[in-house]
């Protein structure tokens, strides 16, 4: 039998009602049956091109034809249709399931023979003359209609014509690929068809017969040919160009030849990958890096990223952000001689702090887009110029990404892409895959950029952001724009204690980096140590972190503001208490000869108080006088000069805290487990078994509850044991809690958690929270937070810190969830403190205060040669918090000092040093000068823009 004719029936009607919900087997079928019909040994046969029809009103009359009847069409066949098609032994052959994809015609259809320049099937068993229906084929164990021959086949014995190589045929795929995709287009542009018909079909067919004659130089020209005419028409309906990204996503266990031959391709791709990923690749898979490293050069391939391991921005501290990248681009540099210029993440946080960190840094464009399914906020246009803290702007690619292993993805392609140029100024799409996971349709469209720009053009995103028309339209999103990422982070095992652990990490490294400050800028040697060469040594660790721990920090400071003739001080003349916060406290002493002097969780104090300015010293005399004989605590209530506590006896929660002059308290707290399903939301309640005062004196009170947590069935969910403490002249009172569940929370974070549960009397508080060192507004449900959430009000509000405690939720507008156990969580001992009327311009640096307690720093020695009490460094305003210290490099007689403004509001400061002067200058993150500043005697003048990050040096 002889097929002048291929047809697909389609599963819509015309183009204008192209299914975009197929699913992904749904549109594999229906890429497979159309790319099929362009293999060239039909293409030959036929002398024209395949043509498709709607299945929900097929030809009637089909004679001498192929139907290709993907999946997503059978069910829109009409009833009684293929019955009247196999009574006419004339009609068509129809073959379904078309994967995985085939090279040669017999794999396609078995049955159907190809041979000289015809092509011709065996007889097809349609039955006996009394019109018995065919017999059905089993699709498991074929996955095609049965086509069998009868005794006496008819065919048509010609020479053998030679093999068509796979390349070649690929290209003919990625042809009838090209040209459904651009008719797609044309109709979804509302566009007339321009596409010469005549002459493509023209140059199609005589491709297809020098392909299957042997000659594939002259199939190839006239593939060129064709691939021209639907340049010229797509390029009527869209006359500049679109852009097309690929992204390939590297990890630490994936690499090999899918990864290789992927560089190899002349095509041009992007590699994103952290420095980690690099550095371990070098090690295992010399071979990608050389391929990696040879792409790099050739401009085929952009290495993007920047960061050296993925991290949870939202909860990292500045100066760990920064530390992270410029980790990640030494090792870069080192392995691959090469620096990221455009940065992106697998797990994308739009963070207003950002843009300033990579412009610093170099980076001349960031991919914002998330390749974990998480959304992202909206932006008017594919590029756009990202602005955050500063007003710092640096341009940003915007586009959720595509997976380019999925063939919904590809047969939508036309769709996505008539909606890019209808709304981009610059038409983008971004696609996405792992080495050896992509779609073969992909791999058409891929392989048809390199003859035609009818779909678009891949680029590096080095030359995007170099080459691409821009736009003025600026983005600013709001700092709240990943509402899932608790979701992700609290999915991890031990994410509750994780968070505490790295924020109780960070912050011991941040008091002995400001520690080893105070003692050069006091006359000492520098006690960091650091690799003058490079930024990172080759132990991993970044510059200007130091060895010694805090305690050694307070001795060496001693030593340099002792006087010269004193040896060894007597312990008996008294001790030196150190501040490395940026704010004054008075300390309470519990035991000044002890290794740990000062500790705001440690034993009941003594009753002595330090008052320490920030970044300074007291001298406190071996028998300092008592306080007042008023004690801090009485049955169910704590009090002292600026705030009081009242508990409950039955449930040993706080009742309520406030401070004198208020009508009611500001805020309560009691422990809760939280049980949800699709009907009620259920809270424990508190049952205690007593409440009892556990230290009272002029320094300090105290006030312990022990009981169960119960359901409202009376069932003990849980033991617990909550200790509230109030020290003289503080504004916040510490909480330490430990639980001991009986019934363990379910596997959702919604539904099922262990909790603090804060509760407030009014709804018109402003929500505030610490993000990267900064206070930013907040209204979501789910709020991420280590240092402090603050909810201000005119006439007075509260404070949490929740001192590593990551994930927080609001349960209504007057209610609030700190999440202590959710499940996989195995910490059972918590810390947090609440405040009471703090400034919002003293909020980062109370949270630094507080976190002193964690690691204490006390020295016993002689009295200071300088007084009873200095400050070292003095910040003249409250909004600007010191987050790190470093050393200059070579020379003890400077420093480096990271100032963030904390509030939003722009300001001019002066920042000053206990020494003369010398020089000062601003630098980037990244340690490169950037302009001299004038400083005046001990001080430098300093002018913030709203949440500017400044580096400064100072040498004296």
């Amino acid at each position: 039998m002889d097929f002048c004719d291929v047809v697909v029936l389609m599963p819509y009607s015309s183009l204008d009602d192209f299914p975009v919900d197929l699913n992904g087997q749904e549109a594999a079928e229906v890429l497979g049956a159309w790319t099929l019909a362009w293999h060239p040994e039909l293409l030959a046969r036929i002398g024209r091109l395949p043509t498709w029809r709607p299945a929900d009103a097929p030809p009637e009359y089909l004679p001498d034809t192929l139907i290709l009847l993907p999946a997503p069409s059978q069910n829109r066949i009409p009833a009684g249709w293929q019955e009247r098609i196999d009574a006419d032994s004339r009609q068509a052959v129809i073959v379904r399931h078309f994967m995985p994809r085939p090279w040669s015609i017999p794999e396609a259809i078995p049955g159907l023979t190809t041979s000289g320049t015809t092509m011709a099937v065996s007889e097809i068993d349609q039955g006996d003359k009394q019109g018995t229906a065919p017999r059905a084929c089993d699709p498991r164990t074929s996955g095609f209609d049965p086509i069998e021959p009868r005794k006496d086949p008819v065919q048509r014995p010609l020479n053998p014509r030679p093999t068509i190589e796979t390349d070649l045929i690929r290209e003919f795929f990625a042809l009838g690929y090209s040209y459904w995709m651009v008719e797609v287009l044309t109709r979804h542009t509302q566009y007339a068809n321009n596409l010469d018909t005549i002459q493509f079909q023209e140059c199609v067919r005589d491709a297809a017969t020098t392909a299957v004659s042997g000659d594939a130089d002259s199939a190839r020209a006239h593939l060129y040919r064709a691939y021209d005419i639907l340049s010229a028409a797509r390029d009527y309906i869209y006359p500049t160009t679109s852009y097309l990204i690929d992204v390939i996503l590297v990890d630490s266990n994936l690499g090999g030849p899918s990864f290789r031959d992927r560089l190899n391709e002349p095509t041009p791709t992007n590699v994103l990958a952290t420095g980690k990923t690099i550095e371990k690749m070098a090690r295992t898979e010399p071979a990608s890096i050389d391929a990696l490293r040879n792409a790099l050069h050739r401009g085929t391939a952009s290495l993007i990223g920047g960061e050296y391991e993925e991290m949870d921005w939202e909860l990292a501290a500045p100066n760990a952000c920064v530390e992270n990248l410029a980790h990640g681009r030494a090792v870069v540099e080192r392995i691959l001689g090469h620096t990221p210029r455009i940065y992106a993440s697998r797990h994308f946080h739009v963070l207003p702090i950002l843009p300033q960190i990579l412009a610093s840094f170099g980076f001349k464009g960031a991919l914002v887009a998330t390749f974990d399914g998480r959304k992202l906020p909206h932006a008017r246009q594919s590029k756009t110029h990202w602005t955050g803290c500063a007003n710092v702007r640096i341009d940003a690619l915007w586009r959720v990404p595509t997976d380019a292993a999925a063939a919904k993805a590809l047969i939508n392609f036309g769709h996505d892409a008539s909606k890019a140029m209808d709304r981009d100024y610059v038409a983008t799409l971004l696609f996405a895959s792992w080495p050896g996971a992509m779609s073969p349709w992909y791999e058409d469209l891929r392989l048809a950029t390199q003859f035609t720009s009818a779909l678009g053009t891949f680029i590096t995103l080095d030359s995007f952001f170099e080459t691409s028309a821009g736009t003025d339209i600026v983005t600013q999103p709001k700092p709240d724009t990943d509402p899932y990422a608790y979701s992700r982070l609290v999915s991890r095992q031990n994410a509750i204690s994780a968070s505490i652990w790295a924020w109780e990490d960070h912050a011991r490294k941040k008091r002995q980096n400001k520690l080893a400050a105070m003692v050069v800028a006091a006359g000492g040697s520098t006690p960091w140590h650091s690799d003058p060469e490079t930024l990172v040594n080759d132990s991993g660790e970044a510059p200007g972190q130091i060895v010694e721990d805090t305690e050694s920090m307070a001795g060496l400071l001693r030593q340099v503001v002792l006087p010269a003739h004193q040896d060894t001080p007597a312990l008996d003349q008294g001790f030196l208490v150190v501040n490395p916060s940026g704010r004054a406290q008075t300390l309470p002493v519990f035991d000044p000869f002890g290794p740990k002097g000062i500790s705001p969780w440690g034993p009941v104090p003594s009753g002595y108080l330090a008052n320490v300015p920030a970044y300074g010293f007291a001298w406190l005399e071996n028998r300092p006088p008592p306080p007042p004989p008023a004690h801090l605590a009485e049955e169910l209530r704590l009090q002292n000069e600026l705030v009081h506590i009242q508990f409950d006896r039955a449930t040993g929660a706080i009742r309520g805290m406030g401070s004198y002059g208020d009508r009611r308290p500001r805020v309560a707290q009691q422990i809760a487990f939280r049980q949800a399903n699709s009907k009620v939301v259920e809270y424990s309640v508190m049952a205690a078994n007593s409440v009892d005062v556990t230290a009272a004196n002029g320094a300090c009170g105290e006030i312990t509850a022990q009981g169960q947590l119960l359901n409202r069935n009376g069932t003990v969910l849980a033991e617990f044991r909550q200790s509230t403490r109030l020290y003289r002249a503080c504004r916040y009172v510490l909480i330490e809690i430990e639980l001991t569940p009986h019934q363990l929370p379910i596997p959702s974070c919604h539904e099922s958690y262990y909790a603090l549960r804060f509760a407030w009397p009014e709804c018109d508080h402003d929500i505030y929270r610490s993000l990267n060192g900064m206070c930013q507004s907040t209204d979501q449900e789910w709020i991420l937070a280590t240092d402090f959430i603050d909810l201000s009000r005119p006439s007075g509000g509260w404070t949490l810190f929740p001192l590593g405690l990551p994930i927080h939720r609001l349960t209504g507008p007057r209610m609030l969830d700190t999440l202590l156990i959710p499940d996989g969580e195995s910490q059972r001992r918590f810390r947090c403190a609440i405040g009471i009327g703090i400034p919002a311009t003293q909020l980062m640096s109370m949270s630094e205060a507080i976190c002193q307690g964690l690691d204490p720093c006390f020295a016993v020695s002689g009295q200071p040669a300088g007084g009873k009490a200095a400050w070292l460094f003095h910040i003249e305003a409250p909004n600007i918090a010191m987050v790190h210290a470093m050393p200059l490099v070579g020379n003890d007689r400077g420093l480096i000092f990271d100032l963030i403004e904390t509030m939003g509001q722009p300001t001019q400061t002066r920042f000053h040093c206990a020494r003369n002067l010398s020089a000062a200058r601003r630098m980037t993150l990244a340690g490169e000068p950037l302009d001299d500043v004038s400083p005046t005697a001990n001080s430098v003048p300093l002018r913030f823009q709203s949440y500017e990050w400044i580096r400064l040096e100072i040498r004296w």
